[in-house]
């Protein structure tokens, strides 16, 4: 079990107790969570389904973590998450960050064209492994 798999099964378990015993305040005390933890954990999961869950409170993973600690702004974060065009990102690198998105957000609809496409724009296998190994944190 992945590090990833694992938190999402713990979230879901939180969850799933609550529902199952009907009374949240006697599951959180059961698991040693808050009622606000479990509530943000449910929300998101609604929201955003089990891969939402991987996130952190606030939204913030690991990398978007990493990134504000080497300096980079809300404002290139933005551009990162919303347009791709907008970043000093050679194409390759677009391409491996759009990929590992469509691979996190649905990864049983990745085709053979778009592993194709990756090694037309320069990838090797090793970097696209590499970016899905770091994808998990990917915001």
């Amino acid at each position: 079990m992945t590090q990833q798999q694992y938190i999402i099964s713990r979230k879901t378990n939180i969850v799933e107790l609550g529902r199952t015993l009907g009374n949240i305040s006697v599951a959180c005390r059961k698991l040693g969570v808050s009622r606000t933890h479990y509530y943000d954990i449910r929300k998101t999961i609604e929201e955003e389904g089990l891969q939402g869950s991987w996130r952190s409170p606030g939204g913030l993973t690991a990398s978007t973590a990493a990134l504000k600690s080497i300096g980079v702004t809300d404002r290139e974060l933005k551009d990162i998450e919303e347009d791709l065009d907008k970043t000093d990102f050679s194409m390759k690198e677009k391409a491996l960050l759009d990929f590992v998105r469509k691979a996190n957000k649905d990864p049983l609809k990745i085709s053979d064209t778009e592993f194709e496409a990756l090694r037309a724009a320069g990838t090797t296998g090793a970097e696209i492994v590499e970016a899905l190994g770091g994808g998990v944190y990917l915001i």
